[in-house]
């Protein structure tokens, strides 16, 4: 069993790489991958960078590369839910895109043409995730939900506006989660997203951002180990856990 983790900035990346043991660079191009342990099972971490189109190549080329049974995609993102703080953190039971418009041919908004509409969580890693994050000691509240992806960071507030009009039920709003999706689901491979918010997407999101994204790194970072350690536990304990 092998467990891929996928983070798009360097922040992002530092922050899971003193969880894994054993970590060793292995690319030796500009795309920065690490293979490494995780309790005693092998583990690799994508530094995917920045945005959908790094995201889809870069989780392309780790799949054809490595093979990983499953991939957790964690990292920093801009909260939606008005509910939610600067440092909690959001499972995505689906992911969209906010920035796709092919309605003139009858698709849903944000929908690819000839793609899916949305691209749902993984059922079981979900399911093992949630039990997860009840049982672990983690800062921050943890919520579950819709999460929205696009090209843009979203500093302004009619930006988030429209968003939320759109997608009435999002969460978060990130760069490159539903390219991770996508990738995933057309490779065959389960996969979840974990988002904690390092700004409260709109008005000031810049500062407050650049204030907590080494914060929002690490709740991530927290939310996906506890994550990893019980699909690994799962995988473990056989069909009977599936």
């Amino acid at each position: 069993m092998k467990l891929a983790i996928i983070a798009p900035m360097e922040e992002e990346a530092a922050a899971f790489k003193p969880r894994l043991a054993n970590l060793q660079r292995t690319s030796d191009g500009e795309v920065p991958i690490y293979v490494g342990e995780l309790n005693g099972a092998e583990a690799v971490l994508l530094q995917c960078g920045i945005g959908k189109a790094n995201a889809a190549w870069t989780t392309a080329l780790l799949v054809e590369r490595y093979r990983p049974d499953a991939i957790l995609h964690c990292g920093v993102a801009g909260g939606l839910n008005p509910e939610l703080r600067v440092g909690d953190t959001v499972l995505a039971t689906e992911l969209v895109y906010s920035d796709v418009d092919a309605t003139a041919f009858g698709y849903a908004y944000g929908q690819v043409p000839q793609m899916p509409a949305g691209y749902p969580a993984d059922e079981r890693l979900l399911g093992i995730a949630r039990r997860a994050v009840a049982e672990a000691s983690l800062e921050g509240a943890i919520a579950s939900g819709l999460v929205t992806t696009a090209d843009s960071f979203v500093n302004r507030p009619s930006l988030a506006a429209s968003i939320r009009s759109l997608f009435p039920n999002a969460q978060a709003t990130d760069m490159e989660g539903a390219a991770v999706a996508q990738t995933a689901y057309r490779l065959g491979v389960p996969c979840l997203v974990v988002r904690s918010l390092s700004d409260l997407a709109g008005e000031d999101a810049k500062s407050t951002y650049q204030s907590n994204v080494d914060l929002a790194s690490e709740r991530a970072a927290a939310v996906a180990e506890a994550i990893a350690l019980a699909w690994l536990r799962a995988e473990a304990g056989g069909s009977a856990l599936r």
